[in-house]
């Protein structure tokens, strides 16, 4: 899937091996990935912690992946971590940040939009909140953020990441780790399937060109050739 990053940079290379190029690097960085709901957030995500867990290199640290789906009742983001952290681990919370903050272990923060339980959502998709109901959780994100801790976020597209106040955030936190944005596109067929396949579909009768729903697109990707030949 293609993305635009730091708002300024339009990137055709895998957004996964981007990102896995950035856990490598030295240096405590958080990572956000924006796209509005149904673009792929939780489908990247996966692959990357996919791609970590694969790695036979000793230095990729583990990744630690949490839905913030499963946990909405909890009245703060310190709590929901923690809980995320006892439900994984079987070692103290504060050991896993220790761990975290050498690099060892990768927080991956799947849904950070859904602790916003009052915001409004938009037409285009686009919450609408207040960058205040969302400063405590990036202070609590932004402390874990020393030594070679990265943080991985992903959210639907938000009016907050846009606004002067999170733009002021990351300017007062910029000399303490560095803050990368990718913005993902639109899924297109040509990003997920290979040419064979691609062919395929257009011999069809069924107008398929602007299919952007990632979890048809892994099934039409993943299915084995038998089956996808007998749905074509």
């Amino acid at each position: 899937t293609s993305y635009i990053k730091n708002d300024c940079e339009t990137c055709e290379n895998s957004i996964v091996d981007e990102v896995i190029s950035q856990v490598k690097k030295q240096g405590p960085c958080l990572i956000l990935m924006e796209a509005p709901a149904g673009f792929g957030k939780t489908c990247t995500s996966f692959e990357i912690v996919n791609r970590m867990a694969q790695e036979e290199d000793d230095s990729m640290p583990i990744p630690f992946f949490t839905e913030f789906s499963r946990d909405r009742q909890a009245v703060t983001f310190n709590h929901i971590f923690v809980r995320e952290v006892d439900r994984s681990f079987r070692v103290k919370s504060d050991l896993v940040i220790q761990e975290v903050q050498n690099g060892r272990i990768v927080v991956v923060l799947d849904g950070f939009d859904e602790l916003l339980h009052d915001a409004s959502v938009k037409k285009e998709g686009v919450i609408n909140a207040s960058f205040e109901s969302v400063e405590p959780m990036l202070e609590t994100i932004g402390d874990l953020l020393i030594g070679n801790a990265k943080v991985i976020i992903t959210s639907r597209r938000s009016a907050i990441f846009d606004s002067s106040s999170f733009a002021e955030w990351m300017q007062r936190r910029h000399e303490n780790f560095e803050i990368i944005r990718y913005k993902i596109n639109a899924p297109r067929l040509s990003d997920w399937l290979n040419e064979s396949r691609l062919n395929s579909i257009k011999r069809t009768p069924l107008k398929l060109e602007n299919l952007s729903n990632p979890v048809l697109l892994s099934y039409l990707r993943f299915v084995d050739d038998e089956t996808f030949n007998e749905l074509m």
